[in-house]
């Protein structure tokens, strides 16, 4: 997995956990796993899930998971009214081959990020992806690692 948390050993508690602006492709596993203790706290927004998913280990009490793109995956049964389920239409992606998983112009994951993801993750001022390209780059943020810039 990308992520893993597990709290299981003492049900310990899982708290305060913020993921976002990521983008997790097919690696064998779930992109985000959590098991164990309670869930509090936690924020999973402005990912893409690509042939990979959420697993919170049947639980979704304390998470809050919105704002996501799907693509031959599943969010968790409570993810939020604004994810889509619809293909990133990555540059140049073929699994084991290519990894250009920047996004073209046609990709619905463009300003479809949280609105309020600054404040809902308690960021301060704009920040950057992973190639150092202002977000938001539109009216929003994109969805995933990478903010289109044309």
């Amino acid at each position: 997995p990308a992520i893993f948390f597990d709290a299981s050993f003492h049900n310990s508690p899982i708290t305060n956990v913020k993921i976002h602006s990521n983008t997790f492709l097919w690696t064998g596993y779930k992109g985000i796993i959590m098991y164990g203790g309670p869930l509090d706290g936690v924020t999973i927004s402005d990912n893409v899930f690509y042939d990979s998913s959420i697993d919170l280990d049947g639980r979704t009490l304390g998470v809050k998971s919105d704002y996501n793109l799907f693509y031959n995956s599943r969010g968790p049964s409570n993810e939020g009214p604004n994810s889509i389920t619809s293909n990133p239409q990555f540059v140049n992606y073929t699994r084991h081959q290519s990894w250009n998983v920047r996004v073209k112009s046609t990709s619905p994951a463009i300003n479809k990020g949280d609105p309020a993801l600054l404040t809902t993750m308690g960021l301060t001022g704009n920040f950057v992806d992973i190639d150092g390209v202002s977000r938001p780059n539109g009216a929003r943020c994109d969805i995933g690692a990478y903010e289109y810039k044309p």
